[in-house]
């Protein structure tokens, strides 16, 4: 069957049947993204779990973009301990995210998913993707019932890129590209506005570290935590928030991500 004629009921890997997985990999439909995401504080405006909810509406659309692709679920908790100074964050360590990575992935190379691809929708979870990628690469060959040889698994994990397809997407739509900042500002509000919008509380938005954020700003929110930078959560102003500035991010993120992952198709198979 050509994969392209083929149309599952969902995207979204959890919402299908047994047989419906099956259905779809008999049909060719062996790609798969997997959404990292996160549970952490955003400000006095967003809820907890922007990480998760972002991570899911991004897998979806960067396996459109793919074609012949489903959503993993989103790995929900992330590596957030510098989130840890507001109530409510919830992190885990590096090694178990790794660990929870790599029982996903040879649990889907098992069932003969043979593309895969880590997606962070968590800055925190960019690093750890990245470093575990030769241990899930391992993992993969060491699995029973799956042939590693034949699963490639990547990492979108330029989390400097990220931050300036945002800004780049709100500058084009008018936007202040400042008020990106990268945690819970502008393009992060939007995004949910485009997405959950009934989860933004619009009117407790505060301000938060003024400007783009400076790699060495990232450092320390990173080392030292949020709370030694600002106590409201945030990074960047998010006062300009629109439903068509988070569309506008989405889909330049998207777009990035889907043609990273199709390169790094294109490289592996000129390379073997």
């Amino acid at each position: 069957m050509d994969p392209s004629s083929f149309n599952p009921a969902s995207l979204h890997l959890e919402e299908l049947t047994w047989p419906e997985v099956g259905a779809a990999l008999e049909a060719g439909w062996t790609r798969i993204v997997i959404p990292v995401g996160a549970v952490e504080q955003h400000g006095h405006h967003l809820p907890l779990a922007v990480d998760a909810l972002r991570g899911r509406e991004m897998g979806r659309r960067v396996a459109e973009r793919r074609g012949s692709a489903l959503v993993a679920p989103v790995i929900q908790v992330g590596c957030s301990d510098h989130h840890m100074g507001f109530p409510g964050t919830l992190t885990i360590r590096r090694q178990t995210l790794q660990a929870i990575v790599e029982d996903y992935v040879t649990s889907l190379a098992a069932h003969g998913f043979s593309d895969i691809l880590l997606m962070p929708s968590h800055g925190g979870n960019f690093l750890p993707l990245r470093e575990g990628l030769p241990e899930f690469r391992a993992a993969l060959k060491r699995g029973a019932g799956c042939d590693g040889g034949e699963t490639a698994i990547h990492a979108y994990s330029d989390l400097d890129g990220f931050l300036e397809l945002w800004k780049g997407a709100v500058e084009a739509q008018g936007g202040d590209p400042s008020g990106v900042g990268g945690h819970a500002g502008l393009a992060e509000s939007s995004e949910m506005l485009a997405i959950r919008p009934d989860l933004v509380r619009r009117a407790e938005a505060r301000p938060g570290v003024p400007g783009p954020s400076s790699p060495e700003l990232i450092q320390k929110v990173l080392t030292e935590g949020f709370r030694s930078v600002t106590d409201v959560g945030v990074l960047g102003d998010p006062a300009q928030m629109s439903a068509p500035f988070g569309e506008a991010c989405l889909e330049a993120v998207s777009d990035a991500i889907a043609e990273y992952w199709q390169a790094q198709v294109q490289e592996r198979v000129s390379s073997s």
